[in-house]
């Protein structure tokens, strides 16, 4: 096995960190996710979701699924 880079783009960010928490938890704050607050190049704020349960609860659609 080999390591291997995995670059993200994502599709949408915000301009704060809050804004970005705001997002994940308005849309899944009721599911049993996982996710991290990333910053981009820019300095912008994106939720980054870990994990099968995410994929589950249908993340993947609207944010960042990883792992």
């Amino acid at each position: 096995m080999s390591m291997q880079l995995v670059k993200i783009n994502p599709v949408k960010t915000y301009a704060t960190e809050v804004s970005a928490i705001k997002a994940a938890e308005n849309k899944f704050g009721k599911t049993d996710v996982r996710y991290l607050v990333m910053k981009t190049e820019e300095g912008r704020f994106y939720p980054l979701f870990i994990r099968e349960a995410a994929v589950k609860a249908g993340v993947h659609f609207h944010f960042c699924v990883v792992g």
